[in-house]
């Protein structure tokens, strides 16, 4: 009875954290100046919806029939893209290496990741049974493998 109880007391005491958590991940407005930089950054965006966490804001969205991402910190400051690419916007030395490499492996995503420090291509495969992340250069140099 007394493990019950503290399992209970437990429960009660988390809860008020866990009603934070929840309303900071929501679909929550960025700050209006935070808008105006995503704006700048992005004329023409459409469908955008914001998400806020504990770390900063990603604006969801669509620009040229390309849904993508957005990450800023709380800063406002922005941090990397991720875009989700067709496969004629992949280099063909990527899609070359892939097939030399692995031969013909299902493709299960494709993207693009853009950060001050790094900008590469990214794609999920099936390689062996197993689900794969596979990087390249804008060049189509492989990257590795994660």
């Amino acid at each position: 009875m007394f493990k019950q109880w503290i399992v209970l007391l437990s429960l009660l005491l988390s809860l008020p954290v866990i009603q934070v958590d929840a309303q900071s991940r929501g679909n929550a407005a960025a700050p209006v100046s935070l808008q105006s930089t995503f704006d700048g950054h992005f004329p023409g965006a459409s469908d955008v919806t914001w998400e806020k966490d504990l770390s900063g804001y990603t604006a969801f969205f669509v620009k040229k029939k390309l849904k993508m991402q957005a990450r800023y910190n709380l800063s406002e400051v922005w941090q990397y893209t991720d875009i989700i690419i067709p496969r004629e916007m992949v280099p063909a030395a990527v899609l070359d290496h892939i097939n030399d490499t692995y031969g013909s492996p299902a493709i299960l995503g494709m993207g693009y990741h853009d950060s001050p420090a790094q900008r590469y291509f990214i794609l999920e495969a099936r390689v062996n049974q197993k689900r794969v992340m596979l990087k390249y250069d804008d060049d189509g140099n492989f990257l590795g493998m994660e």
